[in-house]
């Protein structure tokens, strides 16, 4: 059976290509965990509306910070992104690798919010969630089975983003009193980015303006 491997670490994902898992890897490692994020809008559009949000506070970035196509795609096959779910659809699985730092996790729940909400793609989504960063060539659990993504994990994922996404931490404080266990790195994703605010400046050591104190 074919299986498309999304993974949020470029070394780990050529591991995977090395050892021969997968029929496809596609890496996402867009940093989300730092700077403004648009409140809503659809999820192809994210990265251009995160872009027009920049532009329009007048803060500095660089292109690449917006470029939507996941690493290791060819020119051929742009546009990837917002193709994700036609892609999803040529495979049997869908299997996310996924990093236990705060900005893979991230990575997830925006993921799964978008193409796990998909009907006919849903079934196919499982998780790999990673103990150490897989770019430490650290086999592990490389070869237990995948846990299958549930409709009740998909929708836990989309609560967790629509939290992050808020103008400030409270909803996303609140998923603390959730059980947060069917997505393991969650609950330290959630811990660690409350800490990085420290005070009532709105900024945290990562900058993440967007989860501001109220």
């Amino acid at each position: 059976m074919s299986e498309l491997l999304l993974t949020t670490c470029d070394s780990g994902s050529g591991h995977l290509k090395a050892a021969g898992i997968g029929d496809r890897v596609m890496t996402f490692t867009r940093r989300l965990a730092e700077g403004p994020i648009p409140s809503s809008g659809p999820p192809e559009r994210f990265f251009s509306d995160r872009r027009a949000l920049y532009e329009a506070e007048g803060l500095p970035f660089e292109d690449w910070w917006f470029d939507v196509e996941p690493k290791g795609v060819a020119p051929r096959e742009k546009l990837v992104w917002s193709g994700l779910p036609d892609l999803a659809r040529q495979f049997d699985h869908v299997t996310f690798w996924i990093d236990p730092d705060p900005n893979a996790q991230l990575t997830l729940i925006q993921l799964l919010d978008w193409i796990g909400n998909i009907p006919d793609i849903q079934p196919k989504l499982r998780l790999k969630q990673s103990e150490a960063r897989l770019g430490a060539r650290n086999p592990g659990n490389w070869f237990l089975p995948p846990v299958p993504i549930t409709n009740q994990d998909v929708a836990l994922a989309s609560r967790a983003w629509a939290a992050f996404r808020a103008p400030t931490p409270r909803a996303w404080a609140t998923l603390l009193n959730e059980d947060l266990g069917r997505l393991p790195g969650l609950r330290n994703a959630v811990l660690g980015m409350l800490d990085e605010l420290p005070d009532a400046s709105g900024l945290g050591a990562g900058g993440a303006t967007h989860i501001a104190p109220d």
